[in-house]
């Protein structure tokens, strides 16, 4: 069985796959917000995985989505 590399509400939220709208809304709706949920969940991926390309990556691509929406 493989892990989980979210853990529900802790270090993040889990999306099903290719759920962009769903995830744009998240983020659109944290980056709107004062409340910080997962203040230390970046960290953590990146301590975890080791990957910081790829989650900076990812940052970077759905950041490029929101501001093509507004």
């Amino acid at each position: 069985m493989q892990q989980s590399r979210v853990k529900e509400g802790i270090s993040g939220k889990h999306f099903k796959f290719k759920e962009t709208e769903e995830i744009l809304y998240a983020i659109e709706n944290l980056k709107n917000s004062n409340i910080k949920p997962y203040p230390e969940c970046a960290s953590w991926a990146k301590e975890k995985f080791q990957q910081e390309k790829v989650w900076d990556n990812y940052l970077k691509f759905y950041l490029s989505l929101i501001n093509k929406r507004q």
